[in-house]
């Protein structure tokens, strides 16, 4: 004969649960009452080997339930089996495993696998439900929070922000039930977050970025966002004045990386491409251009005169300058952002507008506008220091004055001349 096994939960051990009840039970040969927990064994000299043999071979539709239970042929009575209760009408023909683990292992005859009315086995498995008198008896068990579905995800992902910016996250999926929280180390910028409505505003450190987890009260899942606090959005030239006809690519720095250019109007019949190269028209007038983050939101307008006389102005067109000593090169006109370029290259240091005067010379410096192309000159003079003899006067010291008004080097701007006391031997 063929037997299958299966494993029958603790929950359901009639011998010694209460799950069998002695009314429906016809007799248990060769086993041995335990007084404590109610469960019964086998003698050693036991023919069944370790097996619980249970007669079930007439229902109880054919003879009403014993109210006897017997072991080795004496009555035990229905204390032999503490807490029965009516409950499965009967369990076909098997035999109890002493080794089984996680429960009651039971050898099944598949032939007789069905039981009526009682726990229905089929194939020699356990289903999904226990039935007991045609009603479902299976327990009841708490499996915790399911996966969320669909799934959670904040709407629109990683996304930019500036400094101090107020961003509204939302989310998707799930129940509904959403909280938000900065991850560990997330909060990089110094920000601050809502976890019920998902409002952040984001801090003071630009470059910095913030993560951000989305969970749900109501199910099991999370996603994850990251926030980066962009630098101040910058655009070159900020403005401009240019001649008609001119032709030159706005620049941006910083921001998002994502910026969209608009004409906003025009007075030359200026032209704009989608990325950002400007052309002025063949009238005079303004020109304003839009440049706006897509991520961030910054905008920024540049505006651009167009006019006949738009050369660029050195002021002043010559600089004196000691050995030594330094000057700023000041020009106005054009787009505010110069080049400069010293003939010749030794003897006059050029940096940014800044001038260094290393050797005595005259310097011609070459000035031209990176966006318009205009261009002029500065004429620099590197001079040597001024000395002044004098002979021993008075209570041996020469007495000095302040001279200031005159126009040293005839360039319209008056001069001053300081000299200083001279201490004799």
């Amino acid at each position: 004969m063929k037997h299958t096994k299966f494993l029958l939960p603790i929950l359901f051990i009639g011998l010694g649960a209460g799950c069998l009840s002695p009314e429906y039970v016809e007799s248990i040969e060769d086993a041995s009452v335990n007084p404590v927990d109610g469960t019964i064994g086998m003698e050693p000299d036991s023919p069944l080997d370790d097996s619980v043999l249970v007669d079930t071979r007439q229902s109880r539709r054919e003879k009403p339930p014993s109210d006897t239970v017997e072991v080795d042929g004496e009555n035990v009575g229905e204390d032999a089996l503490p807490g029965a209760s009516d409950g499965v009408d009967s369990i076909g023909l098997g035999t109890l495993d002493a080794d089984a683990s996680d429960g009651l292992a039971v050898d099944v005859d598949e032939a007789s696998g069905d039981v009526e009315d009682g726990l229905q086995v089929e194939d020699g498995f356990l289903g999904d439900t226990l039935e007991a008198d045609g009603k479902d008896v299976s327990p009841d068990v708490d499996a915790g929070p399911t996966l969320c579905d669909p799934p959670l995800k904040v709407v629109g992902g990683d996304t930019f922000s500036q400094t101090y910016q107020l961003v509204f996250l939302e989310g998707s999926g799930g129940t509904g039930a959403y909280r938000f929280d900065f991850t560990e180390n997330g909060n990089q910028s110094g920000g601050i977050l809502n976890s019920i409505t998902g409002a952040y505003l984001s801090g003071a450190q630009s470059g910095s970025v913030d993560e951000i987890r989305l969970t749900d009260e109501g199910c099991v899942g999370s996603d994850t966002v990251q926030i980066t606090i962009a630098s101040p959005l910058e655009v070159n030239p900020p403005s401009a004045i240019c001649e008609p006809g001119t032709v030159f690519q706005l620049q941006v720095t910083g921001g998002s990386g994502s910026v969209l250019f608009s004409l906003e109007s025009t007075s030359s019949g200026a032209t704009l491409s989608p990325e950002g190269l400007y052309s002025a028209g063949d009238l005079f007038g303004t020109d304003v251009i839009r440049v706006r983050d897509e991520l961030t939101d910054e905008e920024i307008l540049v505006a651009i005169s167009v006019t006949e006389n738009a050369f660029l102005s050195p002021k002043p067109r010559w600089l004196g300058v000691p050995v030594g000593g330094s000057a700023e090169l000041m020009i106005e006109g054009g787009s505010g952002t110069f080049q400069f370029q010293a003939d010749p290259s030794e003897g006059l240091v050029v940096e940014g507008t800044q001038v260094w005067g290393d050797s005595p010379g005259a310097y011609d410096v070459l000035v031209e506008d990176v966006f318009t192309g205009a261009t002029t000159s500065v004429v620099v003079d590197v001079v040597p220091p001024l000395h002044s003899t004098s002979g021993r006067a008075g209570e041996n010291a020469v007495n000095s004055s302040l001279v200031a008004g005159f126009d040293l080097n005839n360039d319209g701007e008056g001069d001053a001349v300081l000299a200083l006391w001279d201490a004799n031997e």
